[in-house]
């Protein structure tokens, strides 16, 4: 079977960059799709114009009599109105994990799954098959600029998908091969501690059919713990450690971009340069080609696709200027990535002032850990500390964490100051620019709009873009 068997579904949280890549699967399958939303975006406005049905009121009506499935996003509570509605027609109600696994069923699967890494990986690896005109299909957690969409369902073998591990979702795939990226304490909300995280990701591997294979990060130590119980084969990567079978050696940043060499043993395959910037990316680099030269690809093709692969959207993506100086967009939201992401700042934009609009995405994280989110943001030299994205999170007082955090890195000797809304972060960046500033937003919520007003604003004031935001030619 190529395909579902389902004439209509029904996506309740189709805006989401899940749901909505799923939303592009089944119109390629010619599968019949509504949904709804909170609130219109890009996304939602594009699914419209192929002919999606979406409201944006929580409503009875929305569901369609002939619908043969609902689907819902993890952030869907269970008395939504049209779940309920589901439940009273009788149609089946899925998660939008379970339909992902039915997709993985009908292909041989490459589940790219970690704490960091993983979306980019992803469309790495669905862009060397892409390159190889091997016609993968792909599902991405983001919005990859070295893809077409992030989603496709085509005729190829492979089906590469990113596999979160949240509420344990990523137990309802079908993986033929699993990317094991890294392990570190996340989602603590929801596992309590850190062994029942490791041990949902040995759950995971332990999915894996015979013959298939789990590519495993083995500078990792929680990686290596999970690979060591797999009865699978395993094909060991990572950058330090002697023991892994492929490995990045002689790294070097030209121009803010990682050039490295690919390391089979002790045999060099070939030199590598990636298109996207920071040293970060070396190891998504490596498990990329790794996955590549175990698909056939020949590591030529592999560094020549990986120089042109560039990466997703939010990901160090410098989305413009405000007068002169480089704004850029950033998903950071771990203090690992946070971290990473101020050693590519700097190595980016050596003699600029760095200014890190933070906003952490959920109080449960910035708590848990407020002491690395500190040291990781004391490495650059302004931080604005922006109201809390609290997503799932009902109940938390906003502000006070906000406070404590900008005022423990004035203590560190950051110029910081916690800022309680957007306009009032804009305004303070207008004020205090300088020719020699660098703007960086950084965080999974809504942040990324001061950036994108901010930058829109210096292109109409500097006649680059008239009033409506169209450039000039």
């Amino acid at each position: 079977m190529s395909r579902l068997d389902l004439k209509h579904v029904h996506i309740v949280g189709i805006g989401g960059a899940g749901t909505s890549a799923l939303a592009n699967i089944l119109l390629q399958q010619d599968i019949g799709v509504s949904g709804s939303d909170k609130t219109p975006s890009a996304v939602t406005e594009r699914l419209i114009d192929r002919g999606v049905s979406i409201s944006y009121t929580e409503s009875y009506d929305n569901v369609p009599d002939h619908a043969s499935m609902v689907v819902y996003s993890a952030a869907v509570r269970e008395e939504h109105l049209e779940r309920k509605r589901a439940r009273e027609m009788g149609i089946p109600e899925r998660k939008y994990s379970e339909v992902l696994g039915m997709l993985t069923g009908l292909r041989q699967t490459i589940a790219i799954c970690g704490t960091h890494g993983k979306t980019t990986t992803t469309s790495m690896i669905a862009g060397l098959l892409h390159r190889a005109r091997k016609r993968p299909s792909w599902l991405v957690g983001g919005v990859p600029t070295c893809l077409p969409a992030s989603s496709n369902w085509d005729n190829g073998t492979n089906f590469v998908v990113e596999a979160c591990e949240y509420d344990r979702s990523f137990l309802n795939l079908e993986p033929s091969a699993i990317v094991l990226h890294n392990i570190e304490p996340d989602h603590m909300e929801y596992f309590g501690t850190f062994e029942n995280l490791v041990q949902a990701f040995a759950d995971f591997t332990a999915l894996l059919a015979p013959r298939s294979v789990l590519f495993a990060n083995w500078d990792n130590e929680a990686v290596r713990d999970v690979a060591r119980s797999c009865k699978r084969r395993v094909i060991r990567y990572g950058i330090e450690h002697e023991e892994a079978t492929y490995r990045a050696r002689d790294i070097e940043i030209v121009d803010g971009y990682p050039v490295f060499s690919l390391m089979k043993g002790k045999r060099e395959l070939t030199r590598v340069r990636l298109a996207v910037p920071g040293k970060v990316n070396v190891i998504n680099g490596l498990a990329s080609a790794t996955v590549g030269h175990w698909a056939g690809l020949e590591p030529e093709f592999i560094a020549s696709a990986l120089a042109e692969t560039t990466g997703v959207k939010r990901r160090f993506e410098v989305i413009g200027d405000y007068n002169t100086a480089p704004v850029v967009d950033d998903y950071a939201h771990h203090p690992t990535a946070v971290r990473e992401l101020v050693q590519t700042a700097r190595a980016a934009y050596p003699e600029r002032w760095i200014t890190f609009v933070f906003q952490a995405h959920q109080y449960a994280r910035l708590l848990r850990f407020f002491g690395e989110f500190t040291d990781a943001l004391s490495g650059v030299d302004e931080v604005l500390v922006c109201r809390t994205y609290a997503a799932r999170e009902a109940g938390v007082m906003p502000g006070e964490p906000e406070e404590r955090l900008a005022k423990e890195l004035r203590r560190r000797g950051v110029v910081s100051l916690a800022l309680s809304t957007f306009d009032g972060v804009l305004n303070h960046l207008r004020a205090g620019w300088r020719p020699d500033k660098a703007f960086i937003t950084v965080g999974a919520g809504d942040v990324t709009e001061i950036g994108h007003r901010l930058v829109e604003e210096g292109y109409i004031r500097s006649g680059r873009y008239d009033k409506s935001g169209i450039p000039r030619s």
